[in-house]
């Protein structure tokens, strides 16, 4: 059979489309196999083509041809929407198109030959094919008064293939975008390169590419500007020079060269800036990976090579490293970031960090020396502790495995003096002197604190605790020695503290006589435990057994002593 109809002011209504879709002219003819159109006059929302072409049943296949068409705002929202494309894409309308061929079919997929054209603004020329595993943009072509450029890239499973040639000025792209970026900037060269991510070192690049001043937030979604760049291709690779970009305001300049190998690529080049926010660099952290999923994307690592990092600081929510000064060294299963220097809370903490596929190991270095420990002691415990005074510290670290359990892994020595200050808010000190009214949380607060002398701390890190080897805090209040362990994944902490009150031995209760050469006579002392959460622990008396030589010595060697302390043995009452 064959039918031939003639269309006048038809209207019909898809679930799939926005609204009616309506034809005010044309004709159609069927037939037993196919279907064929002539000069349809279609519209939907505010746009309208002239469409000719056919549509098969055997495939089905379906070829057209569009005159004469314009999009405007409504169809170009809509279209965005379901593309699933940022509004910042959104093209300005009304813009006219043709499309010379357009044809569909389950087995070659899409194809298209197109043409758009914006007022006052370049033409823009698309032929591209696609199916499920290729993407071939055969050529895109921008052309107007200041741009005539040429871009082509093919996608096909591990092969990605791209090419430019001619020159791109940044006013052309915001001539067709409804949300204009900056004015500014120029692409310009002959460049192409293909990335084979399967067998990397088939990836080659030839020619050259220059970029200066050119804004690409229309197409990244953020503030990204490439002040200069020279992108030139080598026999066996690549090298960038004296790349200049900001991304967010923050500023980064980088050098460097990849090279091809049958290993794979390498890579080696250096990335300096004056400060990073990495807050305003990093996307929103996603929810948990699989750990066998993470493994396996990781590993082995798609490039090696050395990248050495040097910026002025680097911010994190929480604390500022300033400066920051380090190498990442990368091998297919193994990366190593070496931290030549850096600083946070007035602390020196050069490290190196090793990852392997199953491991992780790190070590740290960390120095203070004569440093002002105000606002050192806050930046490290969030304000939880309140000193002043000048702080000498000196921690070699390691740990290994993998998180969680980095902490409980955590070995290493610590030794730190601080001295000359006052303390302000310390729960650790300020429970233990005021167990016995020593002195009261109501005179600290009232007097700004109190005044102390010295404090040191020697141990070593084991078990996820801190093992307090040696502990001696020395003010006009009173002086205190401690041993004991620091918890550092709970609140099973436990100290045992001897406190040599300085005040009126009348009215403490409970002192316990220390006989030794101690200016002429006998130091009085009070044992307690300090238990729980180190951050507010609890006190608890004990009696003259709890007082043992380790405590004694720390007295002895910290004040220098002449004589050796004892307990005098406590005569039986009759």
């Amino acid at each position: 059979y064959e039918a031939d109809a003639t269309l006048r002011h038809v209207s019909m209504t898809l679930k799939a489309l926005p609204g009616p879709l309506g034809i005010a002219s044309g004709s159609m003819r069927f037939g037993r196999e196919s279907a064929r159109y002539e000069k349809l006059a279609v519209a939907m929302l505010d746009a309208r083509a002239l469409l000719s072409g056919t549509a098969t049943i055997q495939g089905p296949r379906i070829e057209l041809a569009l005159d004469q068409g314009e999009l405007g705002e409504k169809a170009m929202r809509w279209a965005l929407e379901l593309a699933k494309a940022p509004p910042r894409l959104e093209l300005i309308t009304p813009l006219r198109f043709a499309a010379r061929r357009i044809a569909w079919s389950p087995d070659e997929g899409l194809e298209a030959d197109a043409r758009i054209d914006f007022g006052g603004g370049p033409a823009l020329g698309v032929a591209l094919a696609w199916r499920p595993e290729l993407l071939d943009v055969r050529r895109l072509t921008i052309k107007d008064a200041r741009s005539d450029a040429l871009f082509s890239s093919r996608v096909a499973d591990k092969r990605i293939e791209a090419s430019f040639t001619g020159t791109l000025h940044g006013g052309s792209i915001a001539a067709m975008l409804k949300s204009t970026p900056a004015d500014s900037g120029i692409a310009q060269g002959d460049f192409r390169v293909t990335v084979d991510r399967a067998q990397p070192q088939n990836s080659i690049g030839e020619g050259r590419l220059q970029i200066q001043a050119l804004d690409l937030s229309w197409l990244t979604g953020r503030k990204v500007l490439i002040d200069r760049v020279s992108l030139t291709a080598l026999p066996d690779g690549m090298r960038v020079v004296d790349g200049r970009f900001a991304v967010e305001d923050q500023r980064f300049e980088l050098r460097g060269e990849g090279r091809r190998t049958p290993q794979g690529p390498v890579i080696h080049a250096r990335l300096e800036s004056p400060g990073i926010e990495l807050e305003r660099l990093l996307p929103p952290p996603a929810e948990k990976p699989d750990a066998a999923a993470e493994k396996s994307q990781l590993w082995p690592l798609p490039v090696t090579g050395r990248i050495e990092v040097r910026a002025g600081f680097v911010q994190f929510p929480r604390h500022r490293i300033e400066p920051f000064d380090g190498s990442l060294v990368l091998e297919a299963r193994r990366a190593r970031l070496e931290v030549k220097e850096a600083r946070t809370c007035g602390l020196s903490f050069p490290m190196e960090l090793e990852a392997v596929p199953d491991d992780l190991t790190a070590r740290l270095h960390l120095s203070m020396r004569d440093e002002p420990l105000a606002d050192a002691v806050g930046c490290l415990t969030g304000g939880r502790v309140a000193m002043t005074g000048k702080a000498d510290l000196r921690a070699e670290l390691q740990t290994r495995g993998r998180r969680p359990n980095l902490v409980r892994n955590l070995t290493g020595t610590a030794q730190a003096e601080v001295r000359d200050g006052r303390v302000k808010k310390f729960a650790l000190i300020g429970n233990i002197l005021a167990f016995r009214g020593i002195v009261s949380r109501e005179d600290m607060a009232k007097a700004d604190g109190f005044p102390y002398r010295r404090m040191i701390a020697k141990g070593h890190f084991a078990g996820g605790q801190f093992l307090l080897e040696e502990g001696f805090f020395d003010s006009s209040a009173a002086r205190l020695a401690a041993t004991g362990h620091v918890d550092l994944l709970g609140a099973n902490s436990r100290l045992s503290v001897l406190i040599a009150p300085l005040t009126t031995v009348e009215r403490i209760i409970g002192v316990i006589p220390l006989v030794g050469g101690v200016f002429g006579g006998a130091l009085v002392a009070l044992p307690v435990a300090v238990n729980g959460d180190i951050r507010d622990p609890f006190i608890v008396p004990l009696g003259p057994r709890a007082i043992t030589d380790q405590l004694l010595g720390i007295f002895e060697r910290t004040l220098k002593l002449p004589g050796k302390l004892v307990v005098p043995q406590q005569q039986p009452k009759p």
